[in-house]
């Protein structure tokens, strides 16, 4: 979410903003769900069976994340036009850290706790 909430943030191009607007509003509830699903299959009787697949496939899916959304190209985009802010664009290089801060803490540390109290 806070990437989306930074793109929102230099928005000023009413239809652009209202897809962030929506998107921001929606996001909330795709992420509780997710972890609400994790959550009850990890309880599930086959719940180990979860743990053992989430802990051997998420670092290759949070990479693919990665490299799909922030390939290493776009390290080197410091900058944008104002016009293109206005769009809700940003940087190739603060996408790219935005997105990798939202995967460390987001991503890998939710995970990596359900997945400790599951095996705990």
């Amino acid at each position: 979410m806070p990437l989306f909430a930074e793109l929102r943030r230099g928005c000023s191009v009413a239809p652009a903003r209202a897809a962030l607007d929506r998107v921001l509003r929606d996001e909330v509830r795709h992420r509780d769900f997710g972890w609400l699903l994790l959550d009850w299959l990890l309880a599930a009787p086959f719940g180990p069976r979860v743990a053992e697949l989430v802990a051997r496939e998420l670092p290759a899916m949070l990479e693919n994340l990665r490299t799909t959304y922030a390939p290493g190209w776009i390290d080197g985009q410091r900058s944008l036009p104002a016009e293109d802010r206005a769009w809700g664009l940003m940087p190739g290089a603060r996408y790219a850290a935005i997105l990798a801060r939202s995967i460390e803490r987001d991503h890998l540390r939710a995970s990596g706790a359900r997945h400790r109290a599951k095996i705990a």
